[in-house]
């Protein structure tokens, strides 16, 4: 009888999770009549390479071949652009769907973490959230890879690591590190995780051998393109230009290219990303301090509110290209920074109780695997420069955080220690803190 009513239990909570996710579709057709992307910047550049595949049938831009930009978002939007319809409106369809999809995700990893009740706000959480409504309205590629990054974590969660579970995951994180290059390192997650799990070593080390084998068998098609293109097995030639960006003696934190410098004089793009990373490499062994010194604002321009996303739609247009961000900024009209910006601060901020005040329970291993992400995503940008729209992705893991809060906050203290209350009120300070210098200084670099 009882497992007739959990299956009974579940049967309705899957009626209403397709609710949901189709409300979340709705909601993001709506959004096709109420907002209009701007085709600058990344979007821009994705949309003239997407163009150049269809027109000319090469990866260029301004004419020369390139490898600057991961491929699969351009190629995605190739696909879209073939089809019938105006390129830009096909796009924005398609990413509804996928931003749909993320919300049936995001249930199924609160489900296995928690309970079907869990699984189910947080697929709420992400179906109402603004941010993800306007991500998918634009031409940013962080929607199409939220997507391949949730379904490998379900994949790895929901099935053991057998010869499929290793074929799937290396599959989908090669996938991702099309759209993302920072994840042909995620397999190093996997080493951590399973060690966690208590598997012995030797076992491990092959299971994730054979993944990072399968990961490394779907980008090669790529890889070869770029030796015969290029001239040399390069990935992408911005990681050394990224890494210098946010490594050098001017560096901010943020996406802020230095001035006047020999890596610019460098017109082979190949050879300037080598320079570039040289450069970085120097700046680390020359000052380690300073090194360190930017890491907290690296952190902080990866969690500050929302003005990617909604620059892209609210921007005033007598501002627009103007050099003071601040001004830009604050042209967005009260009424939108505070209907995007408050989700964001909210849904963050109720992840923290969840994830540092819990002790482990039944979900333990989705939860290790869900934590240990978010970490890697950090530290990974704490390498590089930190962005508002790079946090966008992990979203939809504190979106399962903060479904916990909301539905047992009761039993958050349960055996609860005061080291973890101490962490809980420390990051809880930080967030807090981080966002009321933000707004502070924003107001006072007009």
């Amino acid at each position: 009888m009882g497992q007739q009513q959990h299956e009974e239990q579940l049967k309705g909570y899957g009626k209403a999770v397709l609710a949901i996710v189709a409300s979340a579709f709705l909601l993001r057709l709506i959004s096709l009549f109420l907002v209009e992307p701007s085709l600058t910047s990344d979007p821009q550049i994705y949309h003239t390479l997407a163009r150049s595949l269809l027109e000319n049938g090469s990866y260029s831009f301004g004419g020369a071949v390139t490898a600057y930009r991961p491929p699969l978002y351009p190629y995605f939007l190739a696909a879209l652009y073939a089809l019938p319809g105006p390129d830009i409106l096909t796009v924005r369809l398609a990413q509804a769907m996928i931003d749909a999809l993320i919300c049936l995700l995001v249930y199924r990893l609160g489900r296995r973490m928690y309970s079907p009740k869990e699984g189910a706000a947080a697929a709420t959480l992400l179906a109402v959230y603004p941010p993800y409504i306007l991500y998918s309205q634009s031409l940013f590629s962080e929607t199409l890879f939220t997507l391949i990054l949730l379904t490998s974590l379900d994949s790895l969660v929901s099935r053991p690591m057998g010869k499929d579970g290793r074929l799937t995951a290396g599959v989908l994180l090669g996938l991702g590190a099309l759209l993302k290059p920072v994840m042909m390192i995620f397999p190093a997650v996997l080493v951590v995780w399973n060690r966690l799990r208590g598997y012995p070593s030797g076992r491990v080390l092959k299971q994730v051998f054979l993944v990072a084998l399968f990961l490394t068998v779907t980008i090669s098609p790529w890889l070869v393109r770029n030796r015969i293109s290029l001239g040399e097995w390069v990935f992408t030639t911005n990681g050394g230009i990224n890494f210098w960006i946010g490594n050098n003696p001017a560096a901010t934190g943020a996406y802020r290219v230095p001035g006047d410098n020999q890596v610019f004089k460098e017109e082979d793009e190949v050879a300037r990303n080598r320079l570039a990373f040289g450069e970085a490499i120097r700046f680390w062994k020359d000052h380690p301090v300073e090194a360190l010194k930017v890491l907290p604002w690296k952190f902080f321009f990866l969690f500050s509110s929302e003005s990617a996303v909604l620059l892209n739609f609210f921007e005033g247009p007598q501002l627009h290209g103007a050099k003071r961000f601040a001004a830009r900024y604050l042209s967005v009209p009260v009424s939108h920074l505070l209907a995007v910006n408050l989700p964001y601060y909210l849904l963050l901020l109720l992840s923290l109780p969840s994830m540092f005040l819990e002790r482990g329970r039944d979900g333990d291993q989705t939860r290790k695997l869900l934590v240990l992400t978010i970490l890697f995503w950090i530290t990974a940008h704490l390498v590089f420069f930190g962005s508002n729209r790079f946090h966008m992705p992990i979203m939809a893991v504190f979106a399962v955080f903060s479904a916990r809060t909301i539905i047992s906050a009761g039993k958050l203290l349960e055996g609860n220690t005061g080291f973890r209350t101490v962490l809980f009120f420390v990051f809880f300070l930080i967030f807090v803190t981080l966002w009321i210098g933000e707004w502070v200084g924003l107001l006072l670099s007009v």
